[in-house]
């Protein structure tokens, strides 16, 4: 054999080594990567009330308040059964208010912890939650509902939450 021969073979295989070498690279580096932004990713909740009135008495009716939370992450999410709540507050409509700040100008009338009960609950990765609270009320009156949703991020950490708000008349 000649030694043009051998050297186009030698650079022939050369060039098939560097293109298999140089995609297995470009393929763990992407798998690490991708694996690495998953891990990092920031979890993700969309939420959203839903209300509905079912008259009780002439005077009082029965508000039934439905929070649904959807996970768009990844990721799971732990809930502090704890400290995840729902408020209603009676909002003024005696007063000519432009701007309403729910804590400061409304009055607080009930609290309910819909996940007391339970040890842990978990909003799963990519999945649709939905939790409900009733709570009877006066009819002919505004309430201001604000239902928050905690995450629970460990011993020691603290914790961050989740808040929807929304404006009922009865």
């Amino acid at each position: 054999m000649e030694l043009s021969s051998w050297t186009g073979l030698i650079r022939d295989v050369a060039l098939v080594l560097a293109g298999c070498i140089g995609g297995v690279w470009a393929l763990w580096k992407w798998r690490y990567e991708e694996r690495e932004r998953k891990r990092l990713q920031v979890v993700s909740v969309e939420s959203y009330l839903e209300t509905s009135l079912v008259p009780l008495t002439e005077k009082r009716s029965v508000l039934s308040i439905t929070s649904v939370w959807n996970n768009v992450s990844h990721r799971h999410i732990f809930v502090d059964t704890q400290n995840s709540h729902v408020r209603i507050y009676e909002v003024p409509t005696n007063k000519n208010v432009q701007y309403l700040n729910i804590t400061s100008q409304c009055q607080p009338m009930a609290k309910g912890h819909t996940l007391r009960d339970r040890r842990r609950y978990v909003l799963e990765a990519k999945s649709v939650n939905r939790l409900t609270a009733q709570f009877v009320v006066d009819r002919g009156k505004v309430y201001a509902i604000r239902w928050k949703l905690y995450r629970d991020m460990g011993q020691g950490e603290r914790n961050y939450a989740w808040t929807k708000e929304v404006i009922v008349s009865t």
